[in-house]
């Protein structure tokens, strides 16, 4: 599929798709809900582990 069909699909721009695609920040959590649902994928948030000795303001 190409950029442009997967944008169409998704309702945004061809360039939103190549930036998300090269890991540019700035993509809207609703971009890439759409996108995730057009591509019939979801994400699944689990607790991270923290490496001993480090606090959870060392994460963020």
């Amino acid at each position: 599929m190409s950029q442009q069909e997967l944008a169409n699909l998704v309702g945004t721009g061809q360039k939103t798709i190549s930036a998300i695609e090269n890991g540019n920040e700035g993509a809207t959590l609703e971009t890439v809900f759409r996108l995730l649902a057009v591509l019939k994928l979801e994400i699944e948030l689990s607790p991270r582990a923290l490496t001993p000795g480090r606090s959870i303001s060392d994460v963020f």
